[in-house]
């Protein structure tokens, strides 16, 4: 996916209907495995605790936030009701995932190179998976290849791919989540709205916040991406895009985390290309107001 015109960002594979490039801004669209790699099979049987599934003959279960439901392939349909989000998950080859600092679990396709999707398992779904399979227990192991990070200031989990981690991951959403996230984004809107044109772009730069992706002063904000590093200014005055070797992203990375909100040499593109020049970025400037 092609983000503004100075980023590549992140794939996910989604299934909502009517779903805008905008939307996919906000990052928490966790939904669908991409068609190819459903397999097809029929009465696959496979034991979860002391009772086994049959996939063909999985109970709709319906609660208040989610429809389970089996789907052909060996897949087990989840949609949230809520958001109107959907997840496809392949009960032979998957099992829960829990994280051991946080203690929360997860559904995770892990499609390799940093692209998955996932859906976390509180326990009204945990519940529902176990009754549509007519299980008594779900098989569970730590968390592998992945790692759960907390925000510290607005408290937002999200998750990261490990070795991946210039992709940013994906928010781990929840109401509590989302009320935050929507006002970060209202913070954005306010404080941007010379740069900002809707609601959707706000959400995107503050879900990267959070991720630790975007930063921001009174005069404009900044992001990273894997392979970019990019300042836009309220007065569309020295708005700058540069890009590195992608193999250079923890070091430039290293620089942004490090830079002070307060630092006068902020947004100034000649500042940074110093800065990067000195720990070894070799960058080009791709767009310059």
């Amino acid at each position: 996916m092609r983000v503004g015109n100075n980023m590549t960002m992140f794939t996910h594979y989604t299934e909502k209907k009517n779903v805008s490039s905008k939307d996919e801004f906000k990052n928490t669209l966790n939904n669908t495995m991409p068609d190819d790699t459903v397999e097809s099979s029929s009465n696959i049987q496979e034991s979860f605790g002391n009772k086994t599934a049959d996939y063909d003959s999985i109970k709709t279960v319906e609660t208040d936030q989610y429809i389970i439901s089996g789907k052909e392939g060996g897949y087990l349909r989840i949609e949230n009701k809520t958001n109107g989000e959907g997840f496809n998950w392949k009960l032979k080859e998957n099992c829960i995932q829990v994280d051991e600092k946080s203690g929360k679990k997860f559904l995770i396709n892990d499609f390799g190179a940093g692209f998955f999707n996932m859906v976390e398992v509180d326990e009204e779904l945990e519940e529902s998976i176990k009754e549509a399979l007519g299980a008594s227990d779900l098989e569970e192991k730590q968390l592998k290849n992945f790692t759960v990070n907390q925000d510290s200031k607005t408290g937002i989990y999200y998750i990261t791919s490990n070795g991946y981690e210039s992709q940013g991951g994906q928010i781990i959403m929840d109401n509590n989540a989302r009320d935050k996230l929507n006002s970060l984004a209202d913070v954005y809107m306010k404080q941007y709205s010379s740069i900002l044109k809707t609601k959707e772009e706000a959400w995107f730069y503050a879900s990267f916040e959070v991720r630790g992706m975007t930063k921001r002063t009174n005069d404009g904000f900044m992001m990273i991406g894997p392979n970019n590093i990019s300042y836009k200014n309220t007065l569309h005055e020295k708005n700058w895009t540069a890009t590195f070797m992608p193999s250079d992203w923890k070091k430039a990375k290293k620089m942004f985390d490090e830079i002070a909100l307060t630092d006068k040499s902020f947004g100034d593109w000649n500042e940074w290309d110093k800065k990067l020049k000195n720990n070894n970025v070799k960058a080009n400037i791709v767009e310059q107001d």
